[in-house]
């Protein structure tokens, strides 16, 4: 039996897709990123695991109705989770990523809701799961016997499924498929969700943050392949650019364009001149009359701070410009103006900036790969 992910694209070659698009993961400047690129890599590897199912493959040719088991995000969230127990151990983003996959279809859930209580034991026998597993609520109880019929179904095709892992560098075992496990991890996900209850607040946002970023990142590159979207190609923009736009608007008779010169100069040089571990990471306001100029005032100030961590920190950070109303945002589209000074602007304007929120229009584009970039893509370049 081939697998298949969807009709025309197999199983193992959507995996190896989702886990390539993951290494965008590796242009965060964030702790601990080696064992996020691992993690985030079984994420990818994984979290459409379920799909070998025979019941999976069926409904996707039609030979059978949907049904619970068809279901695919928690038979591959368990199965991550016992492979990340097996090789990872003590690691704590091992209980991120289980909800990351059991969720990546739908919105991030509660994980107290997710993980039912089953009291440890020092071995479990298998001729004791039945009884464990009827002490649980209705849910649990319904979604663990679908998940040992799946994994039975897994057992009966398991050296076709391991050879397509063998492929990537996985090695998947026989045991992460035994209902004995399966309680064994539900029992080990259950303990390290209690060990979270007693970690400080900075240490819970730090975990809440990354689970948001490996879910994030997870469903970016799940969907982009589904769509067969090109990858993005970060487009030049240069930080001379806006000085070059706000010299055409100075009129040195004019009281306004003095003070607008001025907040310039002032807000450049601390830019430039304040030691970067007091700019970066940190909050920086900017206040001024309306009019002075604070908007080409702050896209300068970016450019420039984002020049300064390339340099100082090896690191090219997004810019994203997040405004409160509707009016502000089409009214600062105006920055369209700046940008049309770049000459493949008017060829690449989606590459260089889209306007995101629920009314904005999407424009229809051509077929050019470069042109299907859907992000705001902004990077230091030389401009003359």
């Amino acid at each position: 039996m081939e697998y298949f992910a969807r009709p025309g694209q197999k199983l193992i070659v959507h995996l190896k897709n989702v886990a390539d698009l993951f290494k965008a993961f590796e242009e965060i400047h964030i702790q601990d990123k080696q064992i996020l690129k691992e993690i985030s890599e079984m994420i990818a590897y994984f979290h459409d695991f379920g799909k070998y199912t025979t019941y999976f493959q069926e409904k996707l040719q039609g030979k059978s109705s949907f049904s619970k088991l068809s279901n695919h995000s928690y038979v591959s969230s368990i199965t991550l989770a016992s492979y990340l127990m097996d090789n990872y151990k003590t690691e704590y983003l091992i209980l991120p990523a289980f909800m990351v996959v059991l969720s990546h279809h739908s919105d991030l859930s509660s994980v107290y809701d997710e993980i039912p209580y089953i009291k440890a034991n020092e071995k479990i026998e298998e001729n004791k799961l039945s009884e464990i597993i009827k002490k649980l609520d209705e849910l649990h109880y319904e979604r663990l016997n679908t998940l040992f019929r799946q994994f039975d179904d897994i057992l009966n095709n398991f050296e076709k499924i391991q050879k397509e892992y063998n492929t990537v560098g996985i090695q998947i075992k026989k045991e992460y498929f035994l209902k004995t496990k399966v309680i064994e991890t539900i029992q080990n996900l259950r303990k390290k969700l209690l060990s979270f209850e007693d970690e400080d607040e900075k240490t819970k946002e730090d975990i809440a943050l990354k689970t948001q970023l490996l879910y994030s990142v997870l469903i970016d590159s799940d969907k982009k392949d589904a769509a067969t979207l090109p990858k993005s190609e970060r487009k030049c923009i240069p930080e001379v650019i806006v000085e070059k736009y706000a010299e055409k608007l100075t009129n040195n008779d004019n009281l306004m364009s003095e003070i607008r010169v001025a907040l310039r100069k002032d807000t450049l040089s601390t830019i430039e001149n304040q030691p970067l571990e007091k700019l970066y990471g940190r909050v920086i306001t900017l206040t001024a009359p309306t009019g002075a100029g604070k908007t080409l005032t702050i896209l300068v100030a970016a450019l420039k701070l984002r020049s300064r961590i390339e340099k100082e920190i090896g690191y090219t950070p997004r810019i994203i410009y997040s405004l409160p109303y509707i009016s502000i945002i089409e009214q600062n589209l105006s920055i369209e103006e700046i940008l049309e000074q770049l000459p493949d602007y008017p060829e690449y304007k989606e590459s260089y900036l889209t306007a995101h929120y629920h009314l904005a229009e999407i424009e229809e584009i051509s077929t050019n790969e470069q042109d299907t970039q859907i992000t705001k893509n902004m990077i230091k370049c030389n401009y003359s």
